[in-house]
């Protein structure tokens, strides 16, 4: 539905259309060799930022009523840039709290 959106609090990387709702999307890309996963650097104000941007989306696109989660994709490459790794971690951020945006 979207990629790189953007608004006044940051930008979402990808925004799907699934099955069972929107899907934002956190794309975290690392180079090995790396001392942290790319999965790893979500941190918890990350992902109540991860959050805010989502219900941003959902209040400016009137789509409130929709049911959501936001999904991390981790993205390893080798020291050429190819793949080495890819991995979803679907609902990624439940458990976080926000205040909304």
């Amino acid at each position: 539905m979207a990629r790189n959106y953007r608004c006044p609090i940051g930008e979402l990387d990808l925004v799907a259309d699934g099955p069972e709702g929107l899907i934002f999307v956190e794309v975290r890309t690392k180079r090995q060799p790396c001392l942290v996963r790319p999965e790893e650097t979500i941190t918890r104000a990350k992902a109540q930022r991860l959050l805010r941007l989502a219900q941003w989306y959902l209040a400016a696109c009137g789509q409130d009523d929709r049911p959501w989660r936001v999904d991390v994709i981790a993205v390893e490459l080798d020291a050429e840039g190819r793949l080495q790794r890819l991995e979803r971690f679907p609902d990624a951020t439940s458990g976080v709290v926000t205040d909304g945006f």
